[in-house]
């Protein structure tokens, strides 16, 4: 734990200088707060969705993935490394998740107060197309996940190695 630089007064400088340590190590971004909310523009909403993570390694707070349409490039999610808060996935039509990447969700704040990690309703309701596969094949430790039964989706979560849920 890094000292105070200041007086003792300032009680909180020493996680000033954590923060600021940590920051500079990683390319540091701002999670969200939208759950199931959307943009009235699904263009908009692509485009702010790569305008908070393009490079980003650490989401400080939630990482919200919801209505991308399927022809969207998400290559840019691969730089995630870890998320602090929950990683939602929901209302989506692209065929692969590339969270390749992730190694952590902290679950410091839980979707719906009890998952770190939640998936679901990831197709078109005519079913030609949805989500096939999910690139979290580097994420490690337990989770609380939320995951509705898809018609589409091949690889499913494998974060513990004495469990298959190929």
């Amino acid at each position: 734990m890094s000292k105070p630089i200041l007086s003792q007064k300032n009680e909180c400088s020493w996680i000033t200088t954590d923060l600021f340590l940590f920051s500079s190590l990683f390319v540091v971004c701002a999670g969200t707060e939208n759950k199931l909310s959307t943009l009235s523009d699904l263009e908009q909403q692509y485009r702010t969705l790569r305008k908070y993570y393009e490079s980003c390694e650490v989401v400080m707070g939630n990482l919200e993935i919801t209505s991308i349409d399927r022809s969207r490039d998400l290559t840019f999610l691969r730089s995630i490394r870890e998320v602090t808060g929950y990683v939602l996935v929901a209302l989506n039509q692209f065929d692969y998740l590339p969270l390749e990447n992730l190694r952590i969700i902290r679950g410091t704040k839980l979707y719906e107060d009890r998952y770190s990690l939640a998936i679901f309703l990831n197709y078109r309701r005519d079913g030609n197309f949805g989500l096939r596969q999910l690139g979290l094949k580097n994420l490690t430790g337990k989770l609380n996940y939320f995951l509705v039964t898809y018609i589409f989706l091949c690889y499913l979560l494998q974060t513990d190695p004495e469990v298959s849920t190929k």
